[in-house]
């Protein structure tokens, strides 16, 4: 997609110089004064209907080509191919960003895994022990353990090597708390044994770093194809 960007410079590059000799021209011409007390509307009513149809069109040949493009050169990961998995189901919406996962658990257990695209950090390089580079394309989600009308909400980053619990809350199975509730301790402050039941308590239930890696190639997936739905609602924009 970023590479599909790039190829659209010098296209660009091209619709913007061959306007700028029209522009030059009519800017350096002169009219006489009846002609222009004539009919000037009608002029530059003509002008500027010329103009925005001539770059509208440009543009939907640019948009077709990126989207003949984007098509041909996408393939759904194999990982992906079978589902989630078991026994979680996914429930996601074209147009939308959030993906939502589930499955029971246990007699009263409900288990939510929420993930949003647009909620995704930048990769940034980070150097490691041995000095050496390296980037973090971990993914962030929610996991929301329901029991009757509350629930545990877990806030996790995983890359598929490693599950990690950022913060842990008791709310509502609704989701609805106050401003000024409070939402639980800094998850690295607690004691080392109490965060490692909690990483347990969660991999019991069938979060942990499986999970994440699905999640992480779900997330790059899904921008993938909203991408692709994105150019084709613009490109039926300018077609109507």
């Amino acid at each position: 997609m970023r590479q599909a960007f790039r190829r659209l410079v010098p296209q660009a590059t091209k619709l913007v110089t061959s306007e700028a000799p029209i522009t030059s021209a009519l800017a350096l011409r002169t009219f006489p004064a009846s002609s222009a007390s004539t009919n000037p509307v009608m002029t530059n009513g003509f002008r500027s209907f010329r103009s925005t149809s001539f770059a509208a069109s440009s543009l939907a040949d640019v948009l077709k080509n990126e989207i003949e493009y984007e098509k041909q050169n996408y393939s759904q990961p194999e990982e992906l191919a079978g589902g989630p998995p078991s026994p979680f189901t996914l429930t996601e919406t074209r147009g939308d960003t959030l993906m939502s996962l589930s499955r029971q658990f246990g007699q009263n257990e409900t288990i939510n895994i929420d993930v949003m695209v647009n909620d995704q950090p930048e990769e940034e390089p980070f150097e490691t022990e041995e000095g050496v580079l390296d980037v973090d394309v971990g993914v962030l989600f929610t996991a929301q353990v329901v029991k009757g009308d509350q629930s545990l909400v877990f806030e996790c980053k995983s890359d598929g090597s490693y599950l990690s619990i950022m913060h842990v809350a008791v709310e509502p199975a609704s989701g609805d708390m106050e401003d000024s509730a409070y939402t639980g301790p800094v998850f690295e402050e607690l004691d080392d044994e109490l965060q490692r039941h909690f990483q347990v308590y969660l991999e019991e239930r069938g979060v942990g770093p499986e999970l994440g890696g699905y999640l992480l190639r779900l997330v790059h997936d899904k921008e993938e194809r909203e991408y692709q739905y994105w150019l084709e609602k613009t490109a039926a924009f300018l077609k109507a």
